[in-house]
């Protein structure tokens, strides 16, 4: 995925989470994958439905969820609500001309343990024109 800099200096990445997670899943941290002037300044838990997921958008999303912004909350640390879909949201940062991502590692423990997961999808944030 690609998005041009400097409208999407600081962008809304949604990583798309499963129904029926675990009542007691707590997000413990999420990192970039072989990043490239690209920090991470947050995560965020946002209520989605099933039809409308978010894959990238300015942060914050609003353009895409104006309602569902309102509702989001910090993810860090945080018990997944229960109940209505919900996407995490990361808020992605170029620190440089572009930058890019391999994905994002998601840290989590549920039921005594402590696993690691990785959201494949690649972002580039690039000057001028994707290719």
């Amino acid at each position: 995925m690609c998005a041009p800099l400097p409208d999407y200096a600081e962008a809304a990445f949604g990583v798309n989470l499963p129904n029926g997670l675990p009542a007691d899943l707590v997000i413990d941290a999420v990192d970039p994958v072989d990043a490239e002037h690209i920090v991470i300044g947050g995560a965020y838990l946002m209520p989605v439905t099933e039809e409308y997921r978010l894959m990238l958008d300015a942060l914050p999303p609003t353009d895409q969820f104006p309602d569902a912004w309102r509702d989001a909350v910090p993810a860090l640390g945080e018990e997944l609500p229960g109940g209505p879909a919900v996407d995490l949201v990361i808020e992605v940062v170029a620190d440089g001309p572009a930058g890019s991502l391999d994905g994002i590692a998601i840290t989590y423990s549920t039921g005594g343990r402590t696993y690691v997961e990785r959201a494949s999808l690649a972002l580039e944030l690039t000057q001028g024109e994707c290719r």
